[in-house]
């Protein structure tokens, strides 16, 4: 009972932190947007210093509610009352860096952690420092007005009408769709400060509550722990083997993609690395959010509130949950290949294709099936070689590639019922349309469909409607393997864009061009309702007791060993050419020979199903009475046995 009332304390600190730091908050982002007839005055240098000093403070205060929530501070003394007081914040940043220290090690994330909490002392310095340059809290000028002399825009210059805002995004030569009473709200104008706020805010967020699932074992080897696996041994030059299933992890998907994940890992050998770049990746989609919003023809502030769409819908939140996979990748890739066609930038197009063929090769369909949509748009050249692409790559990966590092498609074998070859299953679809009318008619699709057009649902209209058809081959495969009916998944990645892109040309279809009132609220709305974050808080706070005993007994296993062990483990015991998981029937996977070093058995982890926990416990019993078997831990429900040697 007592760690409830201390993690209710901590919720509590946590409140009145947010509490405190709303206003400060609120101070520092007026100013990042602020103009004021002084500013001409201040070098363009200085400007640009204190921006880039207030998003770095940003930072810090990000990694600093990263360590309140993910571990406990042992803190004498309430926090502060505010953040005004430089004083009053030493404490509390030298408090949370000595304990980012002794909790996360001296390694890289712990020495970035534990200086974070000097960094928030930046925000007021900064914000002390840009109204000393003489900037005030004003609200911005409008982004696309002709400078005349006299006139103020942005940061011009009053004596030369020449502007100063180093954030434009394109020259004044492309900013030609804006015309008649609209031209004063719909510019070209990038804000790149907000949109690094908001991509910085959530990336933090979306590794902080990664990291923590995984820190509280709520992650597993299927499928963590086996790109975790698949990554490591190809940072050593080995091939990357499947222990559990001995298939090179290119005969499941063919993700060329991990080799350059690879060379990241290989600097920063850590299982949040993954973690940390599928959040970077899924925050760098505001950028292509926003162009893309911003080429339909909507308002500034419509485009910036289509970047907070983007950024509340359970979707992201969801699949960074799930945890890392890495067609995950390819989301941000599919927004900036609809800008870049459109904007008719085919260097940018065709990086984009790459990116998504590297990730996964099912994506290769979703990517043929674009080209529906790209040639809706008039984008036929853009429209060919995205058919061309998805298709050659598909039929190149699984007749040619895959083959070679496996004999069989045992992948298929969630289709199973429609035939064992992509063949039989193309044929079976042929002769029986009704079975495909079937699954796609049965209530698990329909509610899977509705969740995934819920966060933008009352405001979707015809306009755009061709954009969505790029889901239907995802959304095919979903109908034929109820298995893959998961708001959770990375099933829905291929599904998201194409709904989110028929959203944003249903409200840039709208007179007004600006958004509607109750979408925001909706959106908020929709992200509770739909994001599995406090299903996985409960189950954290329920693995609390047993964390230490886990820790342990992970720890006294060496990396070369082969180990046998439970799913959730095995995703903290990846790094090395043998990881087995037990059967939860007969408790034994894939041999009962036991051809291994450890086995370190958990049933007293909360969550198990009541069959892998039976099969657990009689795999305990058995290794308790086995004679080249000794017991190395028992404590906390964590058993581990090692081999005699």
């Amino acid at each position: 009972m007592t760690w409830v009332l201390t993690d209710f304390a901590i919720l509590l600190v946590l409140l009145a932190l947010a509490l405190a730091i709303a206003g400060p908050l609120a101070f520092t982002w007026k100013i990042l947007r602020t103009t004021s007839p002084a500013a001409g005055s201040a070098p363009p240098w200085r400007l640009a210093a204190y921006r880039l000093w207030a998003l770095a403070s940003l930072v810090g205060l990000g990694a600093m509610l990263r360590i309140l929530v993910s571990v406990r501070l042992q803190m004498s003394g309430p926090l502060p009352e505010d953040l005004a007081g430089v004083k009053a914040l030493l404490p509390v940043a030298r408090a949370l860096g000595h304990e980012a220290v002794v909790r996360l090690g001296p390694g890289p994330l712990g020495l970035i952690v534990g200086v974070s909490g000097l960094l928030i002392v930046a925000m007021e310095l900064s914000a002390r420092g840009l109204v000393r340059a003489g900037l005030t809290l004003r609200s911005p000028a409008p982004s696309h007005v002709t400078v005349l002399q006299g006139a103020e825009t942005g940061l011009a210059r009053e004596d030369t009408g020449v502007p100063l805002a180093p954030w434009s995004g394109r020259p004044d030569s492309d900013r030609k769709r804006a015309s008649g009473s609209d031209q004063d709200s719909v510019g070209d104008e990038v804000p790149v400060v907000f949109l690094a706020i908001v991509a910085l805010v959530l990336s933090v967020l979306l590794y902080a509550a990664a990291a923590i699932e995984h820190h509280f074992y709520q992650t597993a080897y299927l499928d963590f722990g086996w790109f975790e696996q698949a990554v490591y041994l190809i940072s050593r030059g080995d091939d990357p083997i499947i222990s559990i299933v001995g298939v090179h992890a290119l005969g499941d998907h063919f993700s060329l993609i991990l080799y350059p994940l690879a060379l990241i890992f290989k600097v920063l050998p850590f299982a949040s690395t993954l973690l940390a770049v599928q959040a970077l990746a899924l925050a760098s989609g505001v950028f292509p959010a926003y162009l893309v919003a911003q080429d339909l023809g909507l308002r500034k502030k419509a485009a910036s509130g289509a970047v907070l769409l983007y950024a509340l819908n359970p979707t992201v939140a969801n699949v960074d949950l799930f945890p890392f996979h890495p067609d995950v990748l390819a989301l941000p890739a599919f927004l900036w290949a609809f800008w870049a066609a459109r904007r008719r930038r085919l260097p940018v197009f065709l990086l984009s294709l790459a990116v998504i063929l590297a990730t996964k090769d099912v994506l290769a369909i979703t990517l043929a099936a674009t080209s529906l949509a790209l040639w809706a748009q008039g984008r036929i050249r853009y429209a060919a070689i995205s058919a061309m692409a998805g298709t050659s790559w598909f039929l190149m990966t699984f007749y040619v590639f895959i083959p070679r590092f496996t004999p069989s498609n045992w992948h298929l074998d969630r289709f199973r019922a429609l035939g064992s070859s992509l063949t039989g299953i193309a044929t079976h679809l042929l002769l029986h349309p009704s079975y495909l009318l079937r699954a796609m008619a049965a209530p698990g699709f329909l509610f899977y469909l509705l969740a995934m057009l819920w966060p933008g649902l009352p405001w979707l209209r015809r306009a755009g409607a061709w954009t969505a058809t790029g889901a239907i081959p995802a959304l095919v495969f979903n109908a034929l393997a109820p298995m893959q009916l998961n708001l959770l998944a990375q099933y829905t990645i291929a599904i998201f864009p194409f709904f989110y892109l028929w959203l944003l040309e249903s409200l840039a279809a709208r007179r007004s061009r600006a958004l509607p009132r109750w979408i925001l609220p909706w959106a908020v709305f929709s992200f509770l309702g739909l994001w599995r974050g406090p299903w996985i808080a409960w189950h954290c706070l329920e693995a609390r007791p047993i964390l230490p005993a886990l820790a342990s007994a992970v720890a006294r296993i060496p990396t070369g060993a082969s180990v046998l062990t439970s799913d959730e483990v095995a995703a903290h015991l990846a790094f090395r050419k043998s990881v087995h998981l037990i059967d939860p029937e007969t408790g034994f996977w894939p041999a009962p020979s036991m051809p291994y070093d450890y086995v370190l058995v958990d049933p007293g982890l909360p969550g198990k199903p009541r069959m892998e926990r039976a099969a657990e416990v009689q795999l305990v019993h058995r290794l308790r009475h086995a004679p080249d078997w000794h017991l190395l831990q028992a404590t906390g429900g964590v058993w581990l046995f090692g081999r005699e040697v």
